[in-house]
């Protein structure tokens, strides 16, 4: 994913989040090593709670600013949070904010994000992400054929 933004010239911030929020990368940062390992020292931690909520308000206020570019979150996650009813409040206020968040699963676990997220993508491998996001973006029907069961909306 992130190479596809890079590729496109698409600017991004990464924010984690589980038992705390961690800004990993702002949009006016270049994406480098440094900023590679920063996130990696996160990636396997043993946090018990999803702050999903927090973190998309970080995300909020990341893109907030951007003026009239198009504003999406992407939030990789099994939609299984820790915030309660907090996480459809924000993301109702996304909403009147204009910024289109997208729920966003890989894998073959079961998740919770058709439940979370109106508008969202379960892939069951990460090579699938793309063209299910094409799909989404498209409105194109996918997967292409029954083999290859991944989900949108």
């Amino acid at each position: 994913l992130i190479a596809a933004m890079q590729e496109m010239g698409i600017g991004f911030s990464l924010v984690l989040f589980g038992q705390s929020v961690r800004i990993i990368k702002t949009e006016e940062q270049e994406w480098n090593p440094s900023v590679l390992w920063t996130l990696m020292q996160y990636t396997s931690t043993n946090d018990t709670m999803t702050m999903d909520a927090d973190g998309i308000e970080a995300a909020l206020q990341l893109v907030h600013g951007r003026g009239g570019a198009e504003r999406k979150v992407f939030v990789l996650t099994d939609g299984y949070g820790t915030c309660g009813l907090r996480l459809p409040l924000v993301l109702d206020s996304a909403e009147r904010q204009g910024i289109e968040v997208v729920g966003l699963a890989v894998g073959v676990d079961r998740t919770n994000v058709q439940k979370a997220y109106s508008r969202y993508v379960i892939a069951m491998e990460p090579a699938a992400v793309p063209q299910a996001l094409r799909a989404l973006y498209l409105e194109e029907s996918f997967p292409p054929d029954d083999n290859e069961p991944s989900v949108f909306r």
